[in-house]
């Protein structure tokens, strides 16, 4: 039986990794998708941290996740075979003659609010694909923020949220909030972490503190939520 992996798995994850796993069976539908393999595991990155789960939570494995994307395609094509839609390149009327693509991928897809003290672009992109370490497994370490990077992902639901056994109904939403937190220590070591306590925790953080949240010291801890019998990531300062 095939391995299912892990949200933190995934984190930590490089193109090598995933190669390494890969079938040739498995290589080959995910070229017939048009994607690298590279474009593959950042997509299996994010829609694991769009579950919101804690990093040693089940994931999916990497065939049933090539199915999904192999669905998602089908019904993208469809889509386009009815609306006869393409992607179009147009050139902007401005003055610098930007050119810009517009296709419907793109517009589907969501677009994180994004709180942070990172100016570097580079730096940015390359956090979300690549950390050092996990944040689950780093309980009772003291970390010195210097950088943060909160993303925050808005997903709607179609029906309310029902615990199987009761039917009771947990949530009425309409939206589903989902995070992705990285910090960056005074060393340049980089954290990460899919836990929405961990990451509203650091917000309150932010929002207190402002500039200064560069140089405060955190112990990384483990709580039990009301409610809840399962241990939630969150940190103290210290």
């Amino acid at each position: 039986m095939e391995r299912v992996l892990k949200i933190g798995d995934l984190d930590v994850m490089d193109v090598i990794d995933i190669e390494d796993m890969l079938t040739e069976e498995q290589t080959e539908r995910i070229e017939k998708l048009g994607i690298t393999t590279e474009q593959f595991l950042n997509e299996f990155k994010d829609a694991a941290v769009l579950t919101g789960e804690d990093d040693d939570k089940d994931f999916m494995s990497i065939s049933d996740f090539i199915s999904h994307l192999e669905e998602l395609d089908s019904q993208m094509n469809e889509t386009i075979e009815q609306e006869n839609t393409s992607t179009e390149l147009i050139v902007s009327e401005s003055q610098n003659n930007e050119i810009t693509s517009l296709s419907t991928l793109n517009n589907m897809r969501n677009k994180p609010e994004q709180i942070t003290n990172i100016t570097d672009k580079k730096m940015l992109f390359n956090l979300g694909r690549k950390v050092d370490k996990m944040l689950n497994d780093c309980e009772g370490q003291v970390i010195t923020i210097d950088k943060v990077l909160v993303k925050k992902y808005q997903k709607e639901i179609d029906e309310p949220v029902v615990n199987e056994v009761t039917g009771e109904i947990i949530s009425d939403k309409t939206t589903k909030t989902s995070m992705s937190i990285v910090i960056v220590d005074e060393n340049g070591t980089s954290y990460a972490t899919g836990s929405k306590s961990f990451g509203y925790s650091l917000l309150d953080a932010i929002y207190n503190f402002g500039d200064e949240i560069k140089g405060l010291k955190i112990k990384i801890i483990k709580t039990y939520r009301k409610g809840n019998n399962n241990k939630s990531l969150d940190f103290e300062l210290v």
